[in-house]
Parts: structure tokens; C-alpha cells; sequence
């Protein structure tokens, strides 16, 4: 994979849909790239499955034993470090591709899927940050704008150092900062 923003080669991936075939599909599209796939074919499984940390959750909206992959986009959301999430569907709703998106959901595919529309989705999620501006948009007029600054800080400096394994050189590293400048953010947030 090209220009991606995670190094595929250490890619960790839970692949969740209930349809063997079209996880086989995907599992061997991500494989060909290097990375690590864990299948989950219901809700349960894939629940497990990410308290591995893992970088990319691909969930169909439908799983097995009235499995949701929504609810599974929004536990995901709540996760340090958070999974990009792609879902796939035959079936989404408008209002559940809404819900989806309110989720942090960063792409929507249809089923049946065309690999190289999964491929070129994949690699365009992987290589783009992730939008923040409607959670933001959200919060004018509700909480103060120095707040919104300091949970943005707080929340950047949480995953970085989540994503690097606490090791405070490599989180720099991750917010393009020096390593004096974490250590001050650290010591700002510890008072």
C-alpha cells in the first residue's frame, strides 16, 4: 500500500461480517499488504477482538446472532487507541449510514464489494487524518473555546502515547513535537 499513514506491514486489522466469503475476500486483499487480520463473523468475537488495539476495524452492519456493527463503530470510538472503522453493507439505511458517520465511521462500502474499491478505500482511510471539524462544530456555543483547545491537546497526547506504547519519544514523534514539549504537556495535564 502506498502513502498510507500506518506502516501496513505492522497493520493490525479486525475484519467483522457474518459472510465468509466476502470476509475471505478482504482478509486476503489486507494479508497481500502485510497485515495482521483477526476474524470476527458476530458481535461478541469482535468485541474481544479489539481489545487488542487494533488500527483498522472493517465491520459489515449486519453480523451474526443480530450482531451490530454499528454499536460496534461507536464501542470502537471510545477505545484509546481508537480504530479507523470502514463499514460494509448490503442493507444500511439512510439514517444508519447517518448513525455511522455521527460514530466516526471514516468510510461506507456496499455490498457486493468490488476489491479494487476496497483496496483504493482502504488506502485513502489509512492515508488521511481523520475529519475532527463536526465534533468541534458541535461544541460552539456549548463548551468554552479554551476547553475545546485543552480536550484536543489532552486527547492527542492520550492516543500518541497509547499508539507508541507510553514510550514518550515515539508519541512526539506521532504529534510531530519535541520530546521536551510532551514532557510539558504531560507535567500541564498532570496538575
Amino acid at each position: 500500500m502506498s502513502g498510507a499513514a500506518v506502516d501496513t506491514d505492522r497493520l493490525a486489522v479486525v475484519l467483522a461480517d457474518s459472510d465468509e466469503s466476502a470476509r475471505s475476500n478482504m482478509k486476503r486483499a489486507l494479508r497481500d499488504w502485510g497485515a495482521a487480520v483477526h476474524e470476527a463473523s458476530d458481535e461478541q468475537q469482535a468485541i474481544a477482538l479489539l481489545k487488542s488495539a487494533p488500527d483498522l476495524l472493517i465491520t459489515d452492519l449486519r453480523l451474526a446472532g443480530g450482531g451490530s456493527g454499528l454499536r460496534l463503530a461507536t464501542l470502537a470510538s471510545t477505545l484509546r487507541p481508537s480504530p479507523i472503522v470502514v463499514a460494509v453493507s448490503d442493507q444500511a439505511t439512510p439514517v444508519e449510514a447517518f448513525q455511522l458517520a455521527q460514530a466516526g465511521t471514516a468510510a461506507y462500502l456496499p455490498k457486493p464489494l468490488d476489491l479494487a474499491t476496497f483496496v483504493a478505500t482502504i488506502e485513502s482511510v489509512l492515508a488521511q487524518p481523520p475529519c475532527i471539524e463536526p465534533q468541534i462544530a458541535m461544541q460552539v456555543g456549548r463548551v468554552p473555546y479554551f476547553e475545546v483547545l485543552a480536550r484536543v491537546r489532552r486527547t492527542m497526547l492520550e492516543q500518541a502515547l497509547a499508539q507508541a506504547g507510553g514510550n514518550r519519544i515515539r508519541a512526539a514523534e506521532r504529534l510531530k513535537l519535541t520530546r521536551q514539549a510532551v514532557q510539558q504537556m504531560i507535567r500541564s495535564f498532570a496538575t
